[in-house]
C-alpha cells in the first residue's frame, strides 16, 4: 500500500511540475507582442513557438505568428500563418489584408489583388491595400489606376506620410515633379522624421529647378540618417531585399528585382548599392534616364561616404 501511495505522490509531483514548465499562453502571447513592438522579432519568433508547440491555434496566436514571419521578411511561413488565421475568421478583414501583403511579397499577383480587394469589402475604412494596390498598378505601368489607389489611401489618412509619400514617388517617376513636391511636402509635415521622404521630396524639388530647398531637403535627410544608420532591425530587412533583388537579377528577373529595390530605397535610402543595383535593373530594362539617375544617386552618396 505505501508503495502504492509514493507512486502516486512521485506522479502527481511531476505532473505539478510539468504544469509549471508550460508557459502561460496569454502571458507568452502578451510577450511575443511587446518584442515584436520592439523591432525583436527573433526572439518574438522564439516565444510564439512555444505557444503553438503548446497546441495553441487560436486567432491571435496564428495571426501573430504570421505577422512575426512577415517582420523577419518569411513570407511563405506568413502567408501559411495567415490563411490558417483565415479559416477559423474568414470575415476578418485585417487578415485578408495581411493575406494580401504575403502573396504581394511572394510575387503572387492575382492572389494578392484577390485579397486586398476583399479586404476593403469587408473593412472599407482600410488604407494598406490601397498602398498596395497602388503598387500592383504601377508595376503593370498602369499609372492612373496606381494614382487613383494612392489618393484614396491618402484621403482615408491625411496624418499618415507613407500615402503622400507613395503618390510622391509615382509622379516623380512619372517625371510630375511640381506635383510631387506637394505630396512629400504633405508627407514631411505630418511626420519631418523619415529619411526616405526627405530624400526624394530633395530630388522633386532638384528636379524643378528649386536647387536652395532641395539642399535643405538633402541636409536634413544627413541629419536623420546618422541615427538612422543604427537601426539593426532597418539593416538587416534592407539586406534581406537586396539579396533577393540579387538573386532576381541572376536569374534575368530585373522588374521583379526593382520591387525589392524600391523596398529597400524606402527603408534606407542612404545605402549606394541599392542604386547601384537599381541602375542594373534599367539598364537591362532598356531605361536610360532612369539608369543616369540612379547612378547619379549612387556616385553622390558615395562621395557623401568619403
Amino acid at each position: 500500500m505505501s508503495c502504492r501511495i509514493l507512486t502516486i505522490l512521485v506522479w502527481a509531483i511531476s505532473c505539478t511540475s510539468f504544469a509549471q514548465d508550460r508557459p502561460d499562453p496569454a502571458k507568452a502571447l502578451a510577450r511575443a507582442e511587446q518584442l515584436l513592438a520592439s523591432a525583436r522579432a527573433e526572439e518574438a519568433d522564439q516565444v510564439l513557438s512555444g505557444v503553438l508547440d503548446g497546441g495553441d491555434r487560436s486567432l491571435a496566436a496564428l495571426n501573430l505568428r504570421g505577422r512575426i514571419k512577415a517582420a523577419r521578411a518569411r513570407w511563405q511561413e506568413a502567408q501559411a500563418a495567415f490563411a490558417d488565421a483565415l479559416d477559423l475568421a474568414p470575415e476578418d478583414g485585417t487578415l485578408r489584408q495581411n493575406l494580401g501583403v504575403a502573396y504581394f511579397e511572394l510575387r503572387q499577383i492575382p492572389d494578392a489583388r484577390r485579397e486586398l480587394q476583399r479586404a476593403l469589402e469587408l473593412l472599407p475604412n482600410l488604407v494598406i491595400p490601397h498602398l498596395y494596390l497602388g503598387r500592383i498598378a504601377e508595376e503593370a505601368s498602369d499609372s492612373v489606376s496606381a494614382e487613383a489607389e494612392f489618393s484614396r489611401a491618402r484621403a482615408k489618412a491625411p496624418t499618415d506620410p507613407w500615402p503622400a509619400y507613395f503618390l510622391g514617388g509615382l509622379l516623380l517617376r512619372e517625371r510630375r515633379a511640381t506635383e510631387a513636391c506637394e505630396a512629400f511636402a504633405a508627407a514631411v509635415a505630418t511626420n519631418p522624421n523619415l529619411p526616405a521622404i526627405r530624400w526624394n521630396f530633395g530630388l522633386a524639388l532638384a528636379r524643378s529647378g528649386r536647387a536652395v530647398e532641395a539642399e535643405e531637403q538633402f541636409t536634413a535627410f544627413k541629419a536623420l540618417t546618422d541615427a538612422f544608420s543604427q537601426d539593426i532591425a532597418t539593416k538587416q530587412r534592407v539586406a534581406s531585399r537586396l539579396q533577393s533583388a540579387q538573386s532576381d537579377l541572376a536569374l534575368g528577373r530585373p522588374e521583379a528585382a526593382l520591387v525589392y529595390l524600391f523596398e529597400a530605397r524606402e527603408l534606407a535610402p542612404e545605402v549606394p548599392g541599392t542604386h547601384l543595383l537599381l541602375a542594373e535593373c534599367f539598364k537591362r530594362l532598356g531605361k536610360g534616364a532612369e539608369e543616369k539617375a540612379a547612378r547619379s544617386e549612387y556616385d553622390r552618396l558615395l562621395k557623401g561616404k568619403r
